[in-house]
């Protein structure tokens, strides 16, 4: 692949700097350069570990569909993705797995993520009762078999303390969707969890003398996921949110009504209809998900006044941390994931140094 630059504006903690990235597949050289005009913000590509669907695509045991997912995503900024899938039957979640398995990693795909089936009912939020269970060791061997599987949200009513140390040993383990009060859910940390599900969503609230998940996830300095639409958080507890941690990470949760408006479709089994931008179970009224897109998510963070620097790291440098992407960084060997931004409408999107999103695709 032939070398080629870009230039664009850096933000960061101490204001922001002008520079140039030469690259290929990875970056060859980073200069700092003077430019009597403004450019546009540069950033590594952004992260989506946690979605369900886009632009009409949802995920499926079709590669095709997955492949179809993560093009859409570079449309948003988004360079690798995690599809997540809700609650459902063991053969399903193993065909989905194979099917990511069979995916080339030049689409983006990092893995799966499965949102349960091992939830709490009374937390069920957009999955459908009837999918949610007790996790068996049986079941959870032959879903633990497929590297495709990157990470799992579980309820500690579901899953017993030793399941959880045996599942933290393979995949990233989440806490989410669950009953679980301050002093159980931090046990669950400790054996193992490393990430709170869509936080204050679908669990205890943070209070006084109860700060519930979110409070031992603090506690144990684990990631906390955040949905930035200004429908599952005000976006001042999504600020308060970014001041209690320095391990917040910006998912959409998105379904695959995200980027076509109002429309009405199934999640998982589960009747859901958007109306002005907001999902919500056609049978309860609980949400279902979000249309947010990833650079949304990062407007919205610097509209509500965070700076620039600490929205885009909780959408790339964060969630690669949490992921292990060693090399998802700005600096010389790093992956060339770039993006070039107008007031966070991509401009051009780059994998690997192929640009797949912008004026001349390649």
């Amino acid at each position: 692949m032939e070398t080629k630059f870009i230039e664009g504006r850096l933000p960061s903690s101490d204001g922001s700097k002008s520079i140039r990235v030469e690259f290929n597949e990875r970056i060859v050289s980073i200069t700092d350069i003077e430019t009597a005009s403004e450019l546009p913000i540069l950033s590594l590509g952004l992260i989506d570990t946690h979605m369900h669907g886009l632009d009409g695509f949802s995920v499926s045991a079709k590669a095709d569909d997955l492949v179809s997912i993560t093009e859409a995503a570079a449309r948003y900024g988004v360079t690798r993705t995690i599809v997540s899938l809700v609650s459902s039957p063991l053969d399903e979640m193993i065909a989905v797995l194979q099917a990511a398995s069979g995916v080339p990693q030049s689409s983006g795909l990092i893995g799966v993520h499965l949102e349960g089936p091992y939830l709490s009912e009374s937390r069920c939020g957009a999955h459908a009762i009837g999918e949610l269970r007790p996790a068996a060791d049986s079941e959870l061997e032959k879903v633990l078999q497929f590297d495709s599987l990157s990470s799992i949200t579980i309820a500690p009513e579901q899953v017993t303390l030793e399941q959880t140390v045996g599942l933290a040993k393979r995949v990233l383990v989440a806490i989410g969707h669950t009953d679980a009060d301050y002093e159980l859910s931090l046990k669950y940390f400790g054996a193992g969890a490393r990430i709170l599900t869509h936080a204050l969503n679908a669990m205890p609230r943070f209070e006084s003398r109860s700060p519930g998940p979110l409070g031992a996830a603090i506690k144990a300095d684990a990631y906390v996921e955040i949905i930035a639409d200004g429908n599952h958080l005000h976006p001042a507890t999504v600020v308060g949110l970014f001041a209690m941690t320095n391990k917040a990470i910006l998912v959409t949760d998105s379904i695959a009504a995200a980027g076509l408006g109002d429309i009405e479709l199934e999640l998982g089994g589960v009747g859901v209809k958007v109306q002005s931008g907001v999902a919500r179970r056609t049978d309860n009224q609980a949400l279902a998900g979000s249309t947010l897109t990833l650079n949304q998510a990062v407007k919205n963070c610097v509209s509500w006044g965070l700076a620039e620097d600490v929205a885009l790291a909780a959408a790339s440098t964060r969630p690669a941390n949490a992921y292990g992407l060693k090399n998802h960084q700005i600096k010389v060997g790093g992956t060339a994931d770039l993006v070039l931004w107008d007031e966070f409408e991509p401009l051009e999107v780059y994998r690997d140094g192929r640009l797949i999103h912008g004026s001349t695709v390649n």
